[in-house]
């Protein structure tokens, strides 16, 4: 079992429900994403929504961005994290994400951080079929 691997079993093991579980697995992609040295060369900050620049947030509450992270370049990243347990991840699991996202002007890339053991044959379609887009699936 890797580190990671490792981490993620004990959030599950150690939450005492779903949301306390997402809010940590939220927190080990801040720490991953800020410390991995592959992704230290293209991201150089990365906050927790609550705790993202106030032009991004514009008052708004958490609707599916959980994390913001800015990249060498000057632009944004919006990430979204799910800690998902033997389901694939589908796209109405990540549509609200994905709706506030690429709506928002900010975003020059988006990444999409699962534990889920594969994703579905819609959403496989959805992220092959915008290839203009910066979409990445990570963890």
């Amino acid at each position: 079992m890797s580190n990671v691997e490792e981490l993620f079993a004990r959030i599950v093991a150690e939450s005492v429900d779903k949301r306390e579980q997402g809010t940590r697995f939220e927190r080990l992609v801040q720490w991953f994403l800020s410390n991995d040295p592959s992704w230290l060369e293209r991201i150089t900050q990365v906050w927790m929504w609550d705790d993202a620049p106030e032009e991004l947030r514009q008052g708004h509450a958490d609707t599916g961005i959980d994390l913001v992270g800015l990249d060498e370049d000057g632009s944004y990243w919006a990430i979204q994290a799910k800690c998902y347990t033997g389901k694939k991840l589908s796209e109405r699991d990540v549509s609200t994400f994905f709706m506030e996202a690429l709506a928002d002007k900010h975003y020059g890339h988006y990444m999409i951080a699962d534990t889920a053991p594969s994703v579905t044959k819609t959403f496989e379609n959805f992220m092959n079929n915008h290839p203009d887009r910066d979409i990445v699936g990570e963890f």
